[in-house]
């Protein structure tokens, strides 16, 4: 028993290790595990305000929103021409809808653009020219037109040297810099924009104007806009956007949710393995723990029968110590016995011998009787 005790004790040691062991590492796999699904559900959150935001966009982008009625059913017109065979075909489309532009830039450049941005790119054809002399009156709504051919026309601004201002102080960049565009609205690109420049502040704008940018189009990082004629517009920027910011952010928006869905099922796919892991390891949990308890019942149930057996031990040892004892007494009690018996044999014998003298004695005394008579 105190083998097994031992044997027990060791072996419960063990198994308490073992199973703090695993208590550890499901512990760190939980928290993983909260981590992941934290990190999921946050994922899940911007994916569906992003997603949420890219359908408004998207309407929007699709109800032509913040165009004239006169642009929008111009625009219809163009999409119901048959190929080759209307005016219409010379209108190439919005020009908010050939320039394109980083979320960043995108404002400043609806900016620096102005109306235009909001007019139909188009090549200036006497046919159309006729159309619209004889349609004009019945439109709905006014419509701009700027001019692809390379005699612009009206709408070109004055020509100019161009003028350099790349690395003065808070110079961003040229505004047509910022856009990109199809080869054949390249040089409309150059005309609406190779004269307007981005800059940090107002106080750039302004210094530039005095020197050498005078003649140009500043437009600030907040928003500010410094016409060639001096004319000055600050202020917050309107809430609602144009069409190349709105066509700008619904294109990050599908990047960004593009990488949204795929760091939602990495992220997922981690969940998985580590719910597995976690669900392994709370069933290891588990069995160490019953083994755990086994070992500790079964050193209990060991203790108590050790205990008894000592106690049994303990109840015998005092009955054969009592049995000694008594052994004894009786021993001593058997030698005064045989003492006692030695004595009365002796004293018998000498009580023998003293009637055999008294019986020799009487029959001495006869015989003299006897004889004197």
């Amino acid at each position: 028993l105190r083998r097994r005790r031992s044997e027990l004790a060791e072996l419960t040691e063990e198994r308490a290790a073992a199973l703090a062991e695993s208590k550890r590492r499901l512990a760190g796999h939980l928290q993983q595990q909260t981590t992941l699904r934290n990190e999921a559900a946050a994922l899940r959150e911007r994916h569906s305000a992003a997603a949420e935001r890219a359908a408004v966009l998207d309407e929007l982008i699709k109800r032509r929103e913040g165009l004239s009625a006169g642009v929008k059913e111009m625009l219809a017109k163009m999409k119901n021409t048959p190929p080759g065979g209307d005016a219409f075909r010379h209108v190439r489309g919005l020009v908010a809808d050939v320039f394109q532009a980083g979320v960043d830039a995108a404002p400043l450049v609806e900016i620096a653009l102005g109306e235009k941005a909001n007019h139909l790119a188009a090549y200036r054809k006497q046919e159309l020219l006729d159309r619209l002399w004889t349609e004009s009156s019945r439109l709905s709504g006014r419509v701009g037109f700027v001019w692809l051919d390379a005699a612009a026309g009206d709408n070109s601004p004055p020509h100019a040297p161009k003028v350099n201002l790349e690395g003065r102080p808070g110079v961003i960049g040229r505004a047509d810099r910022f856009v990109e565009t199809e080869p054949e609205f390249k040089p409309l690109l150059e005309r609406l924009l190779g004269r307007a420049w981005f800059v940090k502040k107002l106080e750039h704008a302004l210094e530039l104007a005095r020197t050498d940018g005078a003649g140009l189009t500043f437009v600030t990082a907040a928003g500010d806009l410094l016409e060639p004629d001096g004319t000055l517009t600050v202020g917050p920027r309107k809430a609602a956007s144009g069409l190349i910011s709105r066509r700008s952010e619904l294109r990050a928006l599908g990047i960004q949710i593009a990488e949204l869905d795929a760091a939602l099922d990495k992220t997922q796919k981690a969940l998985a393995d580590i719910d597995d892991l976690v669900a392994a390891e709370t069933a290891e949990v588990d069995q160490r723990s019953d083994l755990h308890r086994q070992t500790v019942a079964e050193a209990a149930e060991n203790r108590s029968a050790v205990a008894a057996a000592e106690e049994r031990r303990n109840q015998l040892d005092e009955q054969r110590a009592q049995l000694q004892r008594e052994q004894q007494e009786a021993g001593q009690q058997h030698a005064d016995a045989v003492e006692r018996l030695a004595a009365a044999g002796e004293k018998h014998r000498r009580s023998e011998a003293a009637l055999a003298e008294l019986e020799a004695n009487v029959e001495r005394l006869a015989g003299q009787i006897d004889a004197s008579a």
